[in-house]
């Protein structure tokens, strides 16, 4: 978020303004246009879809996807959300119970929850050929991800395994790999971090994950890979200590789902790391070819920096 101070405000009022933006609790009008004197366009919402995991409590994956879609609830109005997919995962769920979950729990706050096509799909993405019969005939969710990247500038958050982003990616470099351009990914751990050797989202569908990494790297008709490790992780973590962050949160509301996972006293939002970073000043400079090298690091100081203000706006948003 860009936000330029009126001339003569110093420089501590506007970190003071720029912490209750970030945080969610000032609004911030457009400015006028210097030549029509009307107020500027406010600048488009980034497109996303969300990939997650998320099965119900104690249902065979891990809650943290339930914490994250608690967060992205409170930051719903900062995104066009194409589609949250739920159940995205080779290991064996219920999956009806997970979108039912889903849907009772967030559908107020989050549109366009759907079941992965995939879910507890145990063989998961296998390769990249001609043969793959998902090349000509993809899985629904995976047809509508297909359709929604050619419209243009799609978002993809990844929170689990990375097969319907690897069938969608693998379509397209058969039939319009012109199209590859528009798709960018961010996701969490699907590359080992300092300190955090395994990568976590990875293990689940190792072919969908390797295809992607090597299809970020290649010569042309690449896609971007945003690949920030456990930099979410840390994050949870961190923020309570390194980060000094008041990290309780009332168990009213949202806040009830917030607290389903809390490991070192903060809410297991890792898988939000995603998309916080993108409101937190945005992921120019990042590495997109896949590696971690860089972004890890990077991604960790950024929400550290922000951990407060994050907080902060999860406390006042729990309706």
């Amino acid at each position: 978020m860009n936000i330029r101070g009126r001339r003569g405000i110093g420089p501590f009022a506007f970190v003071a303004v720029l912490a209750m933006a970030v945080a969610g609790l000032w609004s911030i009008v457009p400015s006028a246009s210097a030549e029509t004197g009307q107020p500027a366009a406010a600048p488009a919402k980034p497109k996303v879809w969300v990939l997650s995991d998320l099965s119900i409590p104690g249902g065979g994956t891990d809650r943290d996807d339930i914490v994250t879609l608690a967060a992205m609830s409170t930051y719903a109005d900062r995104f066009d959300i194409a589609k949250v997919v739920v159940g995205s995962t080779t290991v064996r769920i219920d999956c009806d119970a997970a979108v039912d979950y889903a849907r009772d729990s967030f559908g107020a706050h989050l549109p366009n929850i759907t079941l992965a096509s995939t879910c507890a799909d145990r063989e998961g993405f296998t390769t990249c050929t001609a043969g793959n019969p998902w090349v000509d005939n993809p899985p629904a969710t995976v047809r509508s991800l297909v359709t929604a990247i050619r419209a243009g500038k799609l978002t993809v958050l990844n929170w689990g395994p990375m097969t319907e982003i690897a069938a969608a990616v693998c379509h397209l470099e058969k039939k319009s790999p012109a199209d590859l351009a528009k798709v960018r990914i961010i996701s969490h751990w699907t590359d080992p971090s300092p300190g955090y050797d395994d990568k976590y989202n990875c293990n689940k569908d190792v072919s969908a994950c390797d295809y992607l990494h090597q299809a970020a790297k290649r010569a042309t008709d690449r896609i971007r890979l945003i690949e920030i490790g456990a930099a979410g992780q840390r994050f949870v973590d961190e923020a309570n200590d390194a980060c000094r962050a008041d990290t309780d949160i009332p168990r009213t509301g949202l806040g009830e789902f917030l607290n389903v996972t809390k490991d070192t006293g903060t809410p297991d939002l890792s898988d939000g790391s995603t998309f916080l970073l993108m409101l937190t000043g945005g992921l120019k400079g990042y590495e997109k070819d896949g590696t971690d090298d860089v972004n890890f690091t990077k991604g960790f100081r950024q929400l550290c920096d922000n951990a407060p203000q994050i907080f902060d706006h999860l406390r006042a948003s729990l309706t």
